[in-house]
């Protein structure tokens, strides 16, 4: 309802000076209309404080329309704040609000007033905090005599203080309200309680500890106290623990979690008393996962409890750029981390393993994120970059196993690939290289792996080599004297490069020869040589003897060891040397010894015989000659359109020649190089060079090597003049082609067409482009059957198979040719070879077409009609009568059959062993009863077990015996073989038969045994009591006993005396109990059931009396001594061993004692177990007090030292009545039974020791009796204080002691130990029980120390069976009372009785009629008692167990079970698994189980892997194939064909000398099938200009005779043509002595300046730069090799002229396959490239010796090359001697000039 208020006053008292106006303003939020005007105040007091700290002040707009606001002053000038409000309408709304919000806790204080002109009037400022209305100020409430009113109240930090004004008038009312003096003060501190709740409710952990609740001042910021509070969660998983501490999270003020969070230890804020709830982390693990890569979808977060396994999502896909990606499980980081998941090996899915599950400390720990990580395949193009060995073509590589892959590659190139680095470098890594040939990423070896998956794009990449220049290293040397003398310093070669220095050794008649490795090995080094040396070196010196003055001197012109000097006889010969065929020259032959004439040249050849005479003052020197030893190269054209011919050439072994230039072409062809076989490519260019070496064989291992004039055939390599189109074409065809060629071995089922197989090998090998057809349709057939197989026209694969008959499993190959076609260009694949194995899928029908045939009967009722069953199928039409099984001829053998029976007993599978094909043999033993058996029949095809058929026959075999009747049977087993119904029933002590009418013992049933015998003889069949129990109840528990299932003995309790007889029946059953475990046999079905009617007399009081008369005589201790003394005479002189006894039966008038089970009838007095005995683990029945002496139970003796006192107790029971007791006890109709149970029987022996005497350390002990009469008898004298004193082990009785009392103080006393009836003092005053002054039931009892002595819990102790203590005292009093109990007749108050319960006593509270007295008497707790436990699984990983409690159902104990689990069943192929799980737990000392089982999915069909060839075949024996499945393990085999004779012809060709020999052998096993002898050929001399001699153009076998005659040297170039060209080169004077040699060279355009005009004399020359200067003196001869070192690349200005030097023998390199173009040339390299450009131009180089002095720095190997360029002049004697210096460029032209210009002189 709308309402009109009036209008409204509000005054705000001043807050501060220092708040200006505006401020209010703009913090009150008025409307436009509102002035707020401020002044100070000035009677108020005190001045209010800064209340801009307190709170903060805000308005919503009022809704008036029209109203003024100003300042007011009051009465007696008191200053305040007005807000007048003269109309306007008003409604009860949010708008018209003032709202005060508080920073902080204090005191609000303010005084107010509001007035209206009218009273009556219901308007009023209501005043809120918190939304809650705290008091309405009106103009009625204010108090008398005062205008204003003062309100105050307590805030908080955060509280909301509102006032909001409405009023109820709908007419225009003026008013007024006031407020001034607005105060905050500090709140008092006042303290609060902030209590703290572990917060057990929210968390499935144990929380344990406890926290004191913590003092707060309210209001003000406080630290709480740190968290003491635990909590453990325990989850286990086959006995392993994955729970753990629960993280504590903070502290909140909701139990949920949905109030106020704080940290621990953290500030908090409360004005009144608060609970904290603690806040535990959950257990469950929240994981997110990461896809990782770009735009990849979103994939759903898992939450997995501790203890289970991580829950992953499926596996993404990913495709990228064309690229597929292959996915490698979950990761903890996106690179490299760990992985949470492992591969199946079966399904090939990533999966978490059983062991990868959650831990509370994960969930502790917060969320976790998992990434997917990605593996691709790439197309990898390894680029060596210089590097001179293979490395392969594309490979296709998964970029997860990249670096494995790499590393593998870098392994072997460092190992083995060295000497191919490019020189002077070494291995730096792999690095991408870029479009542009540059160096991308390094991608190996990397500290961290690289991410090839995601930073290489695309499928495809080159990875190139990175060469870093080589480390120097330096290499010490160091010089051994060898039996010399004098010293050398070590030498330290930098890089291991340098020259040796000269040697500085000496020794006596010897010359320094060189160095050695070893000190008796072979020269390695000249002295001074050049050398490179990788480690550190000690050379050895080498010395050769002074020459001799022997005459005959030999030079052995190559032969690789000195010669010893000759002399020469009487008759002027010289013994002429043995040559060692091992030191020739490499390709040399020795031919003889010639003279070496004055000028140098040969003379007569020398033999044994030759007349050396004219030489024996002059001396004489014999130069060996030597000859090649060659073969010839055959030039072949290689087609049979080519033209042209060309002549066999002649090469020298051990010597580079140049193949003689093609002469052949053939039309559209281009001629490419010559191969080594007609169809293999090019391996050598037209004219390159050719270096064969000798090659001497080894006989020992067949190797025949090199042979004399042996054929080297080449054959012409063309290549097709083609456009580039087509050029491109053929090479993916010839990529195509290779690919293919490769054989295939289809798999059945799984490949079906070979162009499809064909097309997917050249995907996978990245040709794309080429189509794949069959050219034709081929097929094959077996030799031995006709068994086919073949590949259609498209295609189609038909495996192996014969319509007709046996098809074996060994594979058929078919030879297709297939067409390629590339664009327009075809080709043909030809050598491709499919292995087509065996028609699987025929096989299976052919042999359930077989199995179909097998006949068996479904029922036998003898057992001759089913006496074989086949072991091998009988083909169709053939009379099995007739078959002769020692032939295979009417059986398929590829079906062979193997049985099995269910039951073997029943149908037997015999073998066959009379004949080998013969049908198995089949043994029916009919059963007793009808029994099913099935037969399973498996068929195997060809021996293979992966193919195989089941077929199964249930056969019924008609028994012999009739069916089981349960009923029969229970009634068979109760009659025991006799005509009473009940004739199995007997006496359990005597075995006689049991009078149902008349039972008066305990019964015994027959046993299951007994029943298993009777279902034999009737049923034949087994009895198992455990599957079919028998149940025994009785109608009346208190009289006959039920029995536990399958129990004998049934206890029977005969009526008490003058009780009338009872009637009972016994119910007999037979039940079915399935499962084999349980008692709920009410549920359980009756299969037979009987009722035995019995009666059970009542006892006689005659009967009960006769059994106590004896029980008391057998439980004297002298009867007991007897039972146990054995040989022992005397209890006080124990000697040997002591006898246990069983049981004391009556005999006659007396008793006699059984020791044995068989003889004990267990019905007399039996010894019976001690209370306590199975706690105590030492005794049962007989317990000795000193066991060491007498042992417990076998009471065996073993002698002490000294004297011992053993005391040895037992209990007795009657059993016959002492269960009565056992069972009524607490009945007091059944008290007189007391006596017959467990009633204890002791005595004590000394065992004489080896001393004979007592222990002199054993103490006395002394107690102290009293006796006492009554006070009804004052008359009788008491006995105070009489003491008694004995040896402490003499186990002396409180009787003892009182007896000895008595008697020594002159009273008397009547009855025994066991219970005195009477005592009468010295003066005659006696006192005994029953006597009628003092009551019926009156009589002596006694304490010690204040207490009846008790045996046990239950037992009082008589006196003679208390053992004296030291310091006992011993009260023996008289009692009067008129009851049988004792001293008071007690009377229970039933009606207070408590009963106990489990856990708690309960009481019963007696009163005594006769005396008033009371007592109460505390029934213990009855204890739980827990049977079986009820089983709760919870999948198959949790289990707990239940125990109820038999007393109360309300106490149960439910305990967490330990689940253990394991395969009880393998899965195969074909058949499920079974993983079974048991859960144990241990409750009250005992394990409780329990299992459950689950199925593991068989694994499916065989997965065969391609096999392994397991036996190779031979060319005559057969080889085999074994496959393996993947899953299973199974094995299955294929025979592989043998492979056959290879036959090849190999030639070795006759020499000149030598007949040759041609064979046909077999390639593989070497089987020689023919051989023919080839003659010598004979020796063809021709006339050799190049070296004078005639030699034999087939052998090279050089033929000297007298008066050949040298050639002329050939003609030298002559002068310069441009002689008087102008001299360029300022830096050469016409003074200068090498000013023509650069002016001839120059002109002839050999060798060029440095510069247009310099030509810089004084610098050095490359390598390269000379060779190139003798290239172009030569006039720039062509090249025909490459390759010739791998420091020479193509394309540089010296390539060519290196590779002609090289060719042409004028460079040779370095030992490392290097010729270093860019190192300075040396002056001896110099003259030795100079020696051989000679020898190259035909100059036979003169002998130089002694042109250079032992001084001179030459190398070794250079020696000879720089004397004789001494001794013709290129070098000057100067720089001959220091050769091993760099050569200048003005030095090179004069000596080239020189070598020049003085040949064409």
């Amino acid at each position: 309802m709308k309402k009109r208020i009036l209008p409204i006053l509000l005054v705000l008292v001043m807050l501060l000076s220092l708040l200006p106006a505006q401020v209010f303003a703009a913090s009150y939020g008025f409307n436009a209309n509102a002035t707020i005007f401020t002044q100070n105040f000035t009677t108020e007091t005190p001045r209010p404080n800064n209340l801009g700290d307190y709170f903060t002040v805000t308005s919503t707009p009022f809704s008036a329309e029209d109203h003024t606001t100003n300042w007011d002053t009051g009465k007696n000038g008191t200053s305040a704040l007005v807000y007048n409000q003269d109309s306007g309408e008003y409604y009860d709304d949010t708008n018209a609000v003032l709202t005060f919000t508080f920073k902080k806790g204090c005191t609000f204080w303010f005084k107010y007033v509001f007035s209206i002109s009218d009273k009556s009037t219901n308007s009023y400022a209501d005043l809120r905090l918190n939304g809650q209305s705290q008091f309405k100020a009106s103009s009625s409430n204010k108090p008398e005599g005062s205008k204003y009113s003062t309100y105050s109240l307590d805030v908080k930090k955060g509280d909301v203080f509102e006032i909001d004004f409405f009023s109820e008038k709908s007419f225009e009312m003026p008013c007024q309200m006031t407020l001034k003096n607005i105060r905050c003060t500090d709140l008092a501190a006042q303290d609060v309680t902030v209590s703290f709740d572990g917060n057990q409710a929210n968390t499935k952990g144990t929380v344990s500890g406890t926290m004191a609740a913590q003092t707060v001042p309210a209001g003000t910021a406080t630290a709480l106290n740190a968290n003491t509070f635990t909590n453990v969660y325990s989850k286990k998983f086959s006995g392993k623990e994955y729970g753990g501490d629960v993280k504590f999270l903070g502290w909140n003020t909701a139990a949920d979690g949905s109030g106020d969070s704080y940290a621990d230890g953290a500030d908090i804020t409360v004005s009144a008393d608060t609970t904290l709830y603690a806040q535990w982390a959950g257990h469950k693990l929240t994981a997110h996962f990461d896809a990782n890569y770009p735009d990849a979808p979103k994939i759903n977060d898992t939450a997995s409890a501790v203890g289970d396994k991580y829950s992953i999502p499926t596996a993404p896909a990913r495709t990228q750029d064309g690229v597929s990606y292959s996915f490698r499980g979950w990761w903890t980081l996106p690179k490299g981390g760990e992985t949470i998941t492992e591969k199946d090996d079966v399904s090939g899915k990533y999966v978490v393993p059983t062991t990868a599950r959650v831990t509370q400390e994960m969930v502790n720990n917060g969320p976790v994120t998992f990434y997917a990580q990605w593996s691709k395949r790439l197309n990898v193009t390894l680029d060596g970059n210089g590097y001179g060995g293979n490395l392969g073509g594309v490979n296709t590589w998964w970029t997860a196993t990249m670096d494995t892959q790499l590393k593998s590659v870098t392994d072997n190139l460092l190992k083995f690939g060295g000497s191919s680095f490019p020189a002077g470098k070494d291995f730096d890594g792999w690095y991408i290289r870029n479009a542009d040939g540059t160096l991308g990423d390094k991608v190996y070896p990397l500290d961290e792996p690289y991410d090839y998956t995601e930073k290489i794009p695309g499928g495809s990449v080159t990875f190139i080599i990175n060469w870093v220049d080589k480390a120097v290293q330096n290499v010490t040397v160091t010089f051994d004297a060898n039996g010399g003398e004098g010293t050398m310093d070590a030498q330290t070669l930098t890089g291991g490069k340098g020259t040796l220095t000269p040697n500085a050794f000496t020794k006596a008649g010897f010359r320094f020869a060189g160095w050695a490795l070893s000190a008796e090995g072979e020269k390695v080094y000249n002295d001074g040589a050049a050398v490179e040396l990788t480690e550190n070196t000690t050379l050895y010196a080498l010395w050769e003897a002074e020459q001799s003055n022997l005459p005959v001197h030999f030079d052995g012109n190559g032969y690789q060891e000195a010669i010893p000097d000759a002399a020469i006889d009487e008759n002027g010969h010289a013994v002429l040397p043995a040559l060692n065929s091992a030191k020739f020259p490499s390709g040399k032959r020795y031919y003889d010894w010639y003279i070496v004439l004055a000028d140098g040249s040969l003379g007569d050849r020398v033999t044994a015989s030759y007349d050396l005479s004219a030489y024996r003052d002059s001396g004489v020197t014999l130069k060996a000659q030597w000859y090649s030893l060659s073969y010839v190269i055959r030039y072949n054209a290689n087609g049979a359109d080519v033209t042209g011919s060309m002549e066999d050439q002649r090469a020298p072994f051990d010597e580079t020649i140049h193949l003689s230039a093609c002469t052949l072409s053939r039309e559209g062809y281009t001629f490419a190089g010559w191969s080594t076989s007609a169809s293999g490519k090019a391996a050598y260019a037209d004219g390159a060079e050719l270096l064969r070496e000798w090659d001497d064989g080894d006989w020992d291992w067949g190797d025949e090597g090199s042979e004399d004039g042996e054929f080297f055939d080449l054959y012409a390599c063309w290549s097709k003049n083609m456009s580039d189109e087509e050029k491109a074409a053929r090479e993916k065809l010839e990529a195509a082609k290779t690919l293919l060629k490769k054989n295939y071995q289809p798999k059945y089922g799984t490949d079906k067409n070979l162009l499809d197989m064909a097309q997917a090998r050249l995907t996978a090998g990245g040709i794309e482009g080429v189509t794949v057809a069959m050219k034709a349709a081929v097929s094959t057939k077996d030799m031995f059957t006709d068994a086919h197989a073949g590949i259609d026209a498209d295609g189609t694969l038909h495996y192996k198979w014969n319509d007709n008959g046996t098809t074996y499993s060994t594979t058929l190959y078919c030879k297709p040719t297939l067409t390629l076609t590339c664009g327009a260009y075809t080709d043909e694949a030809e050598d491709v070879t499919v292995a087509l194995g065996l028609d699987e899928g025929k096989a299976i029908e052919a042999l359930r077409t077989q199995g179909n045939r097998i006949s068996i009967p479904q029922e036998l009722n003898d057992s001759t009609t089913l006496t074989s069953v086949p072991h091998y199928m009988v083909k169709e039409g053939v009379d099995e009568s007739s078959v002769d099984y020692n032939s295979s001829d009417d059986l398929h053998l590829w079906a062979e059959v193997t049985w099995q029976s269910s039951s073997t007993s029943v149908i037997g599978i015999g073998s066959n062993t009379t004949k080998f094909y013969a049908p198995y043999t089949v043994k029916v033993s009919r059963p007793k009863t009808d029994t099913r058996v099935t037969l399973t029949a498996k068929l195997t095809y060809s021996g293979r077990d992966d193919l195989t058929v089941y077929f199964t026959y249930t056969v019924t075999v008609k028994g012999t015996q009739k069916a089981i009747d349960y009923q029969e049977g229970l009634e068979l087993w109760l009659a025991g073989g006799t005509q009473d119904p009940y004739g199995a029933l007997y006496v359990p002590a005597t075995g006689e038969k049991i009078d149902v009418n008349n039972v008066t013992t305990d019964i015994h049933f027959p046993t299951t045994s007994d029943m298993r015998k009777v279902f034999a003889d009737n049923y034949g069949a087994d009895f198992d009591g455990k599957y079919t129990p028998i149940l025994i109840t009785s109608s009346d528990e208190s009289v006959v006993e039920s029995l536990e299932a399958n129990a004998a003995r049934a206890w029977v309790y005969r009526p008490l005396p003058g009780q009338e007889d009872a009637k009972v029946t016994l119910t007999v059953k037979i039940l079915s109990r399935p499962s084999g475990s349980g008692k709920d046999y009410a549920n359980m079905q009756v299969l037979a059931s009987k009722d035995i009617q019995i009666t059970v007399p009542a006892m006689t009081q005659t009967e009960i009396d006769t059994a106590a008369a004896f029980m008391k005589k057998v439980c004297a201790e002298d009867v007991y001594w007897e039972g146990i003394r054995k040989a022992n005479t005397a209890r006080d002189s124990v000697t040997g061993d002591l006898w246990p006894f069983m049981e004391i039966v009556p005999d006659g008038d007396g008793y006699k004692f059984l020791r044995t089970s068989a003889e004990s009838q267990w019905r007399g007095v039996k010894v019976d177990d001690i209370d306590g005995w199975y706690n105590s683990e030492q005794y049962r029945c007989f317990r000795s007090s000193v066991p060491s002496v007498v042992a417990h139970e076998k009471l065996s003796v073993t002698k002490p030292q000294y004297n011992t006192h053993v005391r040895i107790d037992s209990v007795l029971t009657y059993v016959e009545y002492g269960k009565y007791y056992e069972k009524f006890g607490s009945d007091p109709a059944y008290a007189q039974f007391k006596q017959f149970y467990k009633q204890p029987v002791s005595t004590v022996v000394t065992v004489i020791g080896t001393t004979g005497i007592e222990d002199p350390s054993v103490q006395d002990i002394t107690v102290t009796v009293n006796v006492t009469g009554s006070p009804f008898a004052p008359a009788f004298a008491d006995l105070t204080a009489a003491t008694y004193t004995c040896k402490s082990n003499a186990y002396r009785t409180a009787w003892n002691a009182l007896e000895s009392a008595l008697t020594s103080n002159s009273y008397t006393y009547t009855g025994s130990g066991n219970y005195v009836t009477g005592v009468t003092d010295p003066a005659g005053c006696r006192l005994y029980a029953g006597d009628p002054a003092h009551g019926e039931w009156s009589g002596w009892m006694y304490t010690v120390n204040g207490k009846m002595p008790m045996l046990d819990a239950t037992t009082y102790a008589t006196l003679d069976k208390y053992l004296l203590q030291a310091n006992d005292r011993i009260d023996f009093y008289y009692v009067n009372c008129p009851t049988e109990s004792g001293d008071h007749d007690w009377t229970e108050n039933t009606a207070k009785r408590q009963e106990p319960t489990c856990t708690a006593d309960g009481s019963a509270f007696y009163t005594c009629p006769t005396c008033g007295g009371t007592k109460t008497e505390t029934l213990s707790a009855t204890g739980h008692q827990y049977g079986e436990p009820a089983w709760t699984w919870s999948g198959y990983e949790n289990a707990s167990a239940t125990f109820t409690c038999a007393h109360d159902a309300s106490h149960t104990e439910t305990v967490a079970a330990v689940i253990t689990s394991a395969v009880t069943k393998e899965p195969n192929c074909t058949e499920d698994g079974l993983r079974t799980y048991t859960a144990s737990v241990t409750f009250g000392e005992k394990g409780y189980t329990d299992t459950k089982t689950e199925a593991i999915k068989a694994t499916g069909e065989h997965v065969w892997d391609d096999g392994v060839v397991t036996t190779e075949p031979t060319c005559t024996g057969k080889g085999v194939r074994t496959y393996t499945c993947a899953k299973c393990s199974a094995t299955k085999t294929e025979e592989l064909e043998a492979l056959g004779h290879n036959y090849e012809t190999k030639r070795t060709e006759p020499t000149c000398e030598a007949d040759g020999k041609e064979e046909e052998v077999c390639s593989r096993c070497k089987d020689v099938k023919s051989s023919r002898v080839l003659p010598a050929t004979g020796h063809s001399y021709r006339w050799n200009p190049r070296t004078g001699r005639y030699v034999c153009e087939n052998c090279g076998k050089i033929l000297i005779r007298d008066g050949d005659v040298k050639p002329a040297i050939p003609a030298k170039p002559g002068k310069s043509d441009q002689a008087g060209k102008s001299f360029p080169f300022v830096d050469v004077s016409k003074n200068d002595r090498y000013y023509d040699a650069v002016d001839y060279l120059y002109s002839k355009g050999i060798m060029n300046g440095t510069s247009s005009t310099k030509f810089s004399p004084n610098a050095e020359l490359t390598r390269a730069m000379v060779v190139t200067i003798l290239y172009r003196a030569q006039g720039e001869p062509a090249v025909h090799t490459s390759g010739s070192f791998k420091d020479v690349a193509a394309g540089r200005y010296y390539t060519e002229a290196v590779e002609w030097a090289a060719a042409n023998n004028i460079v040779k390199g370095f030992t490392d396959g290097t010729f270093k173009p860019d190192k300075s040339v040396t002056r001896e390299q110099l003259a030795a490239f100079l020696s051989r450009f000679a020898e190259y131009n035909g100059v036979e180089l003169t002998e130089a010796d002694g042109q250079l002095s032992a001084d001179a720095a030459v190398s070794a190997w250079a020696r000879k090359n720089v004397e004789w360029a001494a001794a013709e002049g290129i070098l000057t004697s100067e720089q001959a001697r220091n050769a091993v210096q760099n050569a200048t460029r003005a030095e090179v032209a004069m000596a080239i000039y020189t070598y020049l210009t003085k040949a064409a002189k």
